[in-house]
């Protein structure tokens, strides 16, 4: 997650940089051990594993992000940072 966070930054592809990001920083909990994981939380994993490899096809396809939207999705996964 870490990679994708990065070269997506470099690169300029800002919708997809910050979906990483937010999943970075829910990954990060889960490693630290101030959140434990549950099936919502892998369910959310899951869905963000699915719209970065649809955002990649995108870039791969046509250079650019394309018109995902990522709304729901990031704010799924900065709630449960929030759950302990």
């Amino acid at each position: 997650m870490h990679t994708i966070k990065g070269a997506t930054s470099f690169l300029g592809f800002t919708k997809l940089c910050t979906l990483a990001h937010t999943g970075e920083s829910l990954l990060v909990r889960l490693r630290d051990g101030t959140l434990v994981t549950n099936p919502e939380i892998i369910s959310a994993l899951l869905s963000l594993v699915d719209a970065i490899r649809e955002s990649l096809s995108d870039i791969a396809a046509t250079g650019q992000e394309g018109n995902s939207e990522y709304g729901a999705l990031m704010s799924r996964l900065v709630r449960l940072q929030k759950t302990a």
